[in-house]
C-alpha cells in the first residue's frame, strides 16, 4: 500500500476504461483493472466527487492507484457475496472477449470474460458461476445453460 490521500476526479476515459485522480499537487491513475475489481461502473462516475486512493510512484514522475474508496454519486458498488450465484446473460461480445450477467437481488451487473465459457452464449439464458471476494467471476459452474 503505497502514500493514502483524499483527491477528486480530474478527468473519465470511457474509451480507455481509465479515470485520473488529483491528489496531493499530482495526478493519479486509476486503471480498468483496479476500477473493475472495486465494481465501478464507470460511466457513472462524476468528475471533481471526492474519492479516497492510495497511489505509488510508478515509474518516476508517474503515480498509480493500488486502491480506492469513496463511492461517488450514482455509482453502486458490487457487493455480490463471494461463492455460486445465478443469472441470466445481458450482454456479450466474443469478438471484444466480455459480457455482462444480470444478477437478482439488486446487484450490479458481473463482468465475465467470453473465453470462461465453453459453450456457445445466447442473449437471455440462464447460467451459473462463482466470484471471488471481490465479486470478480472466477469460473462458470455448470456449461449447460437454460434458455431464459
Amino acid at each position: 500500500m503505497g502514500t493514502i490521500t483524499t483527491g477528486y476526479i480530474k478527468s473519465i476515459n470511457l474509451s480507455r476504461w481509465y479515470i485520473v485522480v488529483h491528489a496531493d499537487g499530482k495526478d493519479i491513475f486509476v486503471g480498468q483493472k483496479l476500477l473493475r475489481s472495486c465494481g465501478y461502473q464507470l460511466d457513472k462516475l462524476v468528475e471533481k466527487q471526492e474519492i479516497i486512493v492510495s497511489y505509488a510512484e510508478h515509474p518516476p514522475e508517474s503515480f498509480r492507484a493500488d486502491s480506492i474508496e469513496g463511492i461517488p454519486t450514482g455509482v453502486k458498488l458490487n457487493t455480490l457475496p463471494e461463492g455460486i450465484h445465478s443469472g441470466s446473460i445481458t450482454f456479450y461480445d466474443t469478438r471484444r472477449g466480455f459480457g455482462f450477467i444480470a444478477v437478482s437481488g439488486g446487484y450490479q451487473d458481473v463482468y465475465f470474460k467470453t473465453s470462461l465459457y465453453s459453450g456457445e452464449l445466447k442473449k437471455g439464458m440462464k447460467v451459473s458461476f462463482e466470484v471471488d471476494s471481490m465479486g470478480v467471476l472466477v469460473q462458470f459452474v455448470e456449461d449447460a445453460a437454460v434458455a431464459a
